[in-house]
């Protein structure tokens, strides 16, 4: 009997911990689409104290503060020490931070360094079935084609992923389909196409206080 609750007791201890990191990470996940540095900041400290499981997304936090700060360098060495956490990484927290190696690739302009880790994002959010980062990473992936002049292959990755978007009712996954695929009317000169994806972009921005997708949506228009 004392086993058993010996079991009982450590099975809630895992459960309540794995809620835990699950709250801080729909935190940053919330404050990194809102460009919210200094919410980053704050969820890193208050991580910081946490279980292994939050110190990983407090790390992460970090990263995510420096990348929207445009401090690529402290973006990757953040990303470094999270990869040296021991025990391995949750997977969730490692395909976020596969996204952001790609897009600091993207802007350091190696773009097929980026792609791999697209790639490899991809595979973790897979394993577990995590169809939000599977969403973000198809859209990462076809900025980096967009990037390389890749035109068809990139919109494919967009019709995939804005059918899961839709499907899982992930609507900033929509409201990125929609910008990128306006980028894309508008190299192949469908400028009334495209005018419409970038106000689909900048309601959705709107509506929702992500403040980065208005920008470059207006920036467009």
């Amino acid at each position: 009997m004392r086993c058993w609750v010996l079991l009982l007791v450590a099975s809630a201890i895992t459960c309540a911990a794995h809620a835990s990191s699950g709250h801080a990470y729909a935190a940053f996940l919330d404050a990194f689409t809102r460009n919210d540095v200094r919410e980053l900041k704050a969820i890193a400290v208050t991580c910081g104290h946490g279980t292994e499981a939050e110190r990983q997304v407090g790390l992460l936090a970090i990263a995510g503060a420096r990348f929207r700060s445009e401090d690529m360098r402290g973006c990757v060495q953040a990303l470094d020490s999270l990869g040296s956490m021991r025990p391995t990484l949750h997977r969730q927290v490692a395909a976020m931070a596969c996204q952001l190696r790609a897009q600091v690739f993207d802007w350091a302009g190696d773009h097929e360094a980026g792609l791999r880790q697209v790639a490899l994002g991809l595979e973790l959010a897979d394993s577990i079935h995590a169809a939000q980062e599977r969403t973000t990473l198809l859209i990462i992936g076809a900025e980096i084609m967009l990037s390389q002049g890749d035109l068809t292959n990139a919109a494919g990755q967009l019709v995939i992923a804005e059918r899961l978007a839709h499907r899982i009712g992930f609507i900033r996954g929509v409201a990125m389909v929609a910008i990128n695929r306006g980028t894309i009317h508008f190299y192949q000169q469908r400028y009334e196409e495209a005018v419409q994806d970038f106000k689909m972009t900048s309601h959705l921005a709107v509506e929702n206080n992500w403040p980065v997708l208005l920008e470059n949506a207006s920036f467009n228009l």
